[in-house]
């Protein structure tokens, strides 16, 4: 069964220049940077080498495949594994934060599908369970590790059980850390495992009728629903008779 991992939010880019992957693909490769709860996380940030040029410096938001690899990045003092992300569509620029604003970057949120792996008594007790999943970054069977948990600061996920090894699974989740290979992931959604999906055969469905939602929010007013009426608010303020008044006239 397919697996797949990809990271949606923003990613901080900077020196840019280009790039040879193994078997003579080329890429535009970046000093990227992911806003975490501790501090940002350095990765390298690879964007499609066709493209013209490279990203400006700058923080982008898009959607990229993530896996791992055990070079580390010219932006990275380490030799451990460091993740890759492989940009699967066009980033949008984003206006740069004030010097004073002291707002927080929203942390990147991981989609993953996979199979659970087996891991250690001390993973199982902390209420978390790995995955590991292979898939194609910039060469076929790329490997990504995620280690999930279940935060106890969400009460719906108490009597949620772990899935089991071996268990299909997707999960929805934030990156809060990346230690010894794995991404640390705090969940926020999970499907335990597929199931049989049954179609109904059903006809066109009609057109929808688009609005417009104002995102600047401001000057503007709570709006009035363009249905309502004198007459209804005077219809639902009045009392309807009840059964027994009805009976006896």
């Amino acid at each position: 069964m397919a697996s797949c991992c990809n990271v949606h939010g923003v990613v901080g880019v900077r020196n840019g220049r280009a790039f040879t992957y193994s078997q003579g693909k080329t890429f535009w490769k970046h000093d990227g940077f992911l806003p975490l709860p501790s501090g940002d996380l350095a990765v390298d940030f690879f964007t499609f080498g066709g493209d013209p040029a490279p990203l400006e410096d700058g923080p982008y938001s898009g959607i990229a495949r993530v896996v791992s690899q055990t070079t580390a990045g010219s932006n990275v003092d380490t030799s451990d594994p460091i993740l890759q992300l492989f940009a699967t569509d066009d980033f949008v620029a984003m206006p740069l934060m004030a010097a004073e604003c002291d707002s927080q970057m929203p942390s990147p949120a991981f989609v993953t599908v996979g199979r659970v792996c087996r891991s250690n008594l001390d993973v199982n007790q902390n209420r978390a369970f790995d995955i590991d999943v292979s898939q194609y970054g910039a060469a076929p069977q790329q490997l990504i590790r995620l280690r999930c948990f279940y935060p106890s600061s969400h009460t719906r996920f108490h009597k949620t059980p772990l899935p089991n090894v071996g268990k299909h699974v997707v999960v929805h989740g934030y990156l809060t850390g990346f230690h010894h290979g794995r991404c640390l992931i705090h969940v926020r959604d999970i499907a335990l495992g597929p199931g049989d999906i049954t179609s109904p055969t059903t006809e066109m469905p009609p057109s929808m009728t688009l609005g417009r939602f104002n995102w600047k929010g401001r000057g503007t007013k709570r709006a009035k629903y363009e249905n309502d009426s004198d007459g209804d608010h005077t219809s639902a303020s009045q009392p309807t008779p009840s059964s027994s008044q009805s009976a006896c006239a």
